[in-house]
């Protein structure tokens, strides 16, 4: 009886040892999370920040887009947020206010002070002073407001850059299935994709209307060579950005950090739903904290 009594007492120790191991662990696994080592001015939040914000201030109808349905302006001082069965976009800026933008289009490019550049209907695209084309394909990341360039399917896998200010004349072409596109002073940025485990980089100076090839960086995830990457955002100033590993660790949407003047990787540990490069603490302002 006795030695019965001591074997219960000793599997008893051991779990309780075993769940004070587990414990510390998931502790210092929720510190790391906790202490990640973002890029500077990326911030990050979950779905529900926003659409809570914006339906507290009025819009109980708006329901945010589950793709693409929350982008930011080229200056980062403000939050887009979009609801296709509404057609209209709900804007967030630095302060807290809201502001309404009609848009009754399949899709549109906005300004940094948002209004309309740029609108798509019925596979048009509809340009500043009457100019129009026909099946015109591009993306949602294929604008820079604060230059007016944006990116346009010229022909199967291949990117034409051109401008607002010209959309006749293709200024450069490069070999990508899709991409994003940035500027900050004299210097394009273009991020394309033609294989889902690279993205490419190539950056321009811009001259006299004209671009420049400068560089181009293959951005790859060697340790995880069957990764499916993808850009979350950069910041054109300090040559960070954020991409994410669409399967990464333990099945779950991993990011991390990189740095094109650097060339270093960060581990970011898992993807949040949103993170952008903003001006201000914009999450803060709608968030409450």
């Amino acid at each position: 009886m006795l030695y019965h009594s001591n074997c219960e007492a000793r599997k008893l120790l051991y779990v309780v040892i075993l769940m004070f191991f587990v414990s510390l662990f998931s502790c210092q696994q929720k510190s790391k999370n906790l202490e990640r080592d973002y890029p500077e001015s990326f911030y990050w939040f979950e779905k529900n920040v926003p659409q809570k914000y914006i339906n507290e201030n009025g819009y109980q109808d708006f329901s945010i887009d589950r793709i693409g349905g929350v982008s930011r302006n080229s200056l980062g001082t403000s939050l887009r947020l979009f609801d296709r069965m509404s057609n209209y976009y709900i804007v967030i800026n630095c302060d807290g206010s809201i502001a309404k933008i009609n848009a009754p289009y399949d899709h549109v490019f906005l300004s940094d002070k948002n209004d309309i550049v740029i609108y798509f209907l019925e596979d048009k695209a509809y340009f500043p002073e009457g100019h129009t084309e026909k099946e015109f394909f591009t993306y949602k990341s294929g604008f820079d407001a604060s230059k007016g360039y944006f990116l346009k399917k010229i022909k199967k896998n291949v990117l034409g850059v051109l401008n607002i200010d010209d959309p006749n004349t293709i200024l450069d072409e490069q070999p990508y299935i899709s991409g994003s596109i940035f500027s900050y002073g004299e210097k394009l940025f273009l991020f394309g994709q033609d294989r889902p485990e690279q993205i490419v980089a190539v950056v321009y100076n811009i001259h006299d209307g004209k671009l420049k090839l400068l560089e181009k960086q293959t951005i790859k995830l060697l340790d995880v060579p069957q990764a499916r990457i993808g850009l979350v955002d950069f910041n054109p100033e300090t040559l960070d950005l954020v991409i994410i590993d669409q399967f990464g660790k333990h099945s779950k949407s991993n990011w991390y950090s990189y740095n094109l003047r650097e060339k270093v990787f960060k581990d970011l540990g898992n993807a949040s739903d949103y993170g952008f490069f903003l001006s201000c603490d914009l999450v803060a302002a709608i968030s409450g904290k």
